[in-house]
């Protein structure tokens, strides 16, 4: 009996553990050599839980327990093994690797295995059904959750990273005598990076998404961090409506490349250079014209480039420079208590 049972639950080389569904077709119709999209351990890890459970099933025939208890054993068991081996060794892996490459086979593995789970508790399922010996095995592919988060998480931090290097090597001159016409040439470079090594991710469409969502989130970030932060301790009127040059030529290339809806990510920024270059700061502080055309300005962020305009303005020598540097200050300062009132 133990024999005969062995026979009928060993799994057919067309289970969840041993091929993709819709992607077994796509495979087969490919020209040798085929290049598989999993990689050499998602094959080992499958052919090792192969046996776990062939070896499990002769480890319990004859034990008197009901089929139910026995199938919720192996499942359990199933379980902790992707989760405390499986899962585990992923996040570790991801956490020693700084290749972008080897994260983005990670994702992909991820992915195979999350259907493994699906299409090899349905095998299970039928396989025991068919013994009229058990009922259904319910696998969870949730043990994963964590290291593709984590994967995407490293995916975006390595892809900042580099970005930082770029703008480390802007070399902005935050006290420009003239506005500039052209876009930074830093920014040329930046680009091409980006999209090169986005677009070249053996990854589905929704991860280059997501890559390129927090890589323009990022970017509009540091330029927030020009226009706020203390690394730069004064600007002026020139070195804010150059930023502005900046951003309008990345939001026509991040436009060119299909993701215009990231654009919205410089709309705080554009509405406080317009705030500034305008010099419609009195209208800022009308609750009605606020809510209406400038509700996403943040009045804190307005403020910390009130200030720094208001410092340039106190190291110049010129009458009108030196005037507009006070009223900026003053301007601040009245932002600051509308800030404390909304506090």
């Amino acid at each position: 009996m133990a024999e005969q049972l062995l026979k009928r639950r060993t799994l057919p080389s067309n289970t969840g553990l041993t091929s993709m569904s819709g992607d077994v077709l796509t495979i087969s119709r490919s020209a040798i050599p085929l290049t598989l999209p999993w990689s050499q351990s998602f094959y080992l890890c499958c052919q090792h839980i192969r046996a776990f459970i062939q070896q499990f099933y002769q480890f319990v025939e004859g034990v008197s327990q009901h089929h139910s208890n026995i199938d919720d054993l192996l499942s359990r068991s199933l379980d902790k093994l992707l989760s405390n081996h499986i899962s585990d060794s992923m996040n570790k892996r991801l956490q020693s690797t700084s290749a972008l490459s080897h994260i983005v086979q990670i994702v992909t593995n991820l992915e195979y295995f999350e259907v493994a789970c699906t299409e090899l508790g349905r095998s299970l399922t039928n396989l025991r059904w068919s013994t009229q010996r058990g009922g259904t095995i319910r696998l969870t592919s949730s043990p994963f959750s964590e290291p593709f988060q984590r994967s995407r998480i490293r995916i975006t931090a390595l892809i900042t990273s580099k970005l930082d290097d770029f703008f480390d090597l802007s070399e902005y001159d935050w006290t420009p005598q003239t506005r500039e016409e052209m876009p930074s040439m830093y920014l040329y470079e930046l680009v091409s990076w980006l999209t090169t090594v986005v677009d070249s991710l053996a990854l589905k469409d929704t991860y280059k998404d997501e890559a390129y969502k927090g890589a323009v989130g990022y970017i509009a970030e540091c330029f927030m961090n020009f226009t706020i932060g203390p690394k730069v301790p004064a600007m002026n009127e020139n070195a804010v409506a150059n930023m502005v040059t900046d951003m309008t030529f990345l939001e026509g290339e991040i436009t060119r490349i299909g993701q215009e809806h990231l654009n919205s990510s410089f709309t705080e920024l554009h509405s406080m250079a317009k705030i500034i270059l305008t010099d419609a700061v009195q209208d800022y502080l009308n609750a009605n014209v606020r809510q209406a055309s400038y509700s996403e300005v943040k009045p804190k962020r307005l403020q910390a480039l009130l200030e720094k305009l208001a410092r340039y303005g106190a190291t110049r020598r010129d009458n009108p420079s030196k005037e507009k540097g006070e009223r900026r200050r003053t301007e601040a300062e009245t932002l600051n208590r509308m800030s404390l009132t909304y506090t």
